[in-house]
């Protein structure tokens, strides 16, 4: 059985810090593409790794996130070579969060190398836009593909389970404060 996944990417340029830059365009159309931004973290991951992690309580339901952290380079721009690394203003390396969204649970634990070279393929344009952006602006609508059946000249990834990501909403936050402050005062 097939599964859909969506593209996303998350990484900054010379003027605006790390946002979502691509999202899901069923997280796109609901103006929530911040939620991927703030999901994703780590180190850069080695070759043939991506990290896996579930979103839980989101506005569209529960989702799986599969991602790799990589080095920006200004091939991702077509302003160099592959070995050349992007920089902020400031020196430091920028990183590209990129990879896919399953709504749910991944059915089953393998993802493809084929897969995050779709979803990359997918996002680089909207980087080289996002690239040249000095306002903030709202995330590329991504649309979903088939992750590959398994067979035998792909290579699987090895993926790192993390600690889900549990979306608080903001009308339990607001109940949660009023029984606080209830608690608190005489």
């Amino acid at each position: 059985m097939s599964q859909q996944a969506w593209p996303f990417l998350v990484s900054r340029n010379l003027y605006l810090d790390y946002r979502t830059i691509v999202a899901p365009d069923f997280i796109s159309n609901i103006k929530i593409s911040n939620l991927l931004a703030r999901a994703t973290d780590g180190d850069l991951t080695p070759v043939k790794t991506a990290i896996i992690r579930e979103i839980q309580g989101a506005e569209v339901g529960d989702l799986t996130v599969i991602y790799r952290i990589v080095k920006a380079t200004k091939a991702n721009i077509n302003q160099g070579k592959k070995d050349e690394v992007l920089k902020d203003p400031f020196g430091r390396e920028i990183d590209l969060i990129e990879g896919v969204v399953v709504r749910g649970h991944l059915e089953r634990n393998l993802v493809t190398l084929d897969d995050l070279e779709k979803a990359h393929q997918q996002i680089i344009v909207a980087y080289e836009n996002f690239w040249k952006k000095t306002e903030p602006c709202t995330a590329t609508a991504s649309q979903f593909f088939e992750l590959s059946q398994i067979s035998s000249n792909q290579q699987i990834l090895t993926l790192q389970n993390t600690d889900p990501f549990i979306v608080k909403s903001q009308l339990k936050n607001k109940l949660g404060n009023k029984s606080l402050n209830s608690n608190l005062q005489p």
